[in-house]
């Protein structure tokens, strides 16, 4: 409304960012529901993002969850649309399975896809092959991981996926001559990223706490520097320093915590410490 608009416009630092998961109206009817009724549609949420551009608000896409082989397969056209509205930066962030509520979220989205495909939607045959249930089809990949009580999708898929997601930004910025910027969501995958912090505020006066990312910081200090050590990191804010430290030198199934959790980070011992650097033949796939 104008008056929400008014108000954003009178703030001297302020950013926008809007949810967004699919640009199919038919398919969010059945993905997106609540208590009392349907979340807004797509077009609606578009036609919000293009007024808050079109009034000089910084405005980010939050696409997230991403979810594979459902909302997968509408993220070109999607990602064309924000581009074409002039959005400022999207995020991508997948699916994950709280593992206490797993099964019964699985559930509760495998009969809203069934009656999606009732009505004549359409899905990919290997998540059909599992009747459409998230669960059974993320456990069916052998580089699934169950990190702290949540189970995230294939490694190797993950990292192609996403770069796939940050070309289609480039492939649409090229189309409509704009200048939107990507990122992951995921530490996986923010090697990807075209900015240093995901929610890309970095480009904006006043949110200079964008140091505060870590594993951004990490991968920023490597690109200037070639690698990073723990002294590099101790410049930089971190409310949870002592427990940084310990993550630093952590091992996780034969490998260091941070090589595990963001995909070309290597760990290499120099005079008896560690220090981090980033080798893409790391990366699944």
């Amino acid at each position: 409304s104008p008056e929400y608009i008014d108000l954003l416009k009178s703030a001297k630092f302020v950013a926008a960012q809007v949810s967004l998961i699919s640009a199919d109206d038919k398919l969010l009817r059945f993905i997106e529901t609540r208590p009392g009724g349907a979340t807004p549609s797509a077009s609606s949420r578009l036609d919000a993002m293009k007024k808050l551009v079109n009034n000089g608000i910084w405005t980010t896409c939050r696409i997230q969850p991403m979810i594979p082989r459902v909302t997968e397969m509408g993220m070109r056209e999607l990602i064309f649309k924000l581009a074409e509205i002039g959005v400022n930066h999207v995020i991508v962030e997948f699916m994950k399975f709280p593992l206490m509520h797993a099964k019964g979220m699985s559930l509760k989205l495998k009969q809203q896809l069934n009656k999606y495909c009732e009505e004549g939607g359409e899905l990919p045959e290997d998540l059909r092959r599992f009747n459409n249930d998230l669960y059974s089809f993320y456990k069916s990949f052998p580089d699934s991981v169950v990190i702290g009580n949540y189970l995230f999708f294939s490694r190797k898929e993950k990292a192609r996926l996403m770069k796939q997601f940050a070309q289609m930004v480039r492939e649409a910025n090229k189309e409509y001559g704009t200048r939107m910027t990507f990122a992951s969501g995921d530490e996986e995958t923010q090697f990807l990223n075209f900015t240093w912090n995901c929610c890309g505020i970095d480009q904006l006066e006043g949110f200079e706490g964008f140091s505060t990312c870590t594993i951004q910081t990490m991968l920023k200090i490597i690109r200037e520097k070639g690698k990073v050590t723990l002294e590099d990191m101790k410049n930089y804010y971190n409310p949870c320093m002592e427990k940084f430290f310990q993550l630093w030198r952590k091992k996780v199934r034969g490998m260091y915590y941070f090589e595990e959790r963001v995909f070309g980070l290597k760990a290499i011992e120099e005079n008896g410490k560690i220090a981090y650097t980033f080798d893409e033949n790391l990366i699944p796939g």
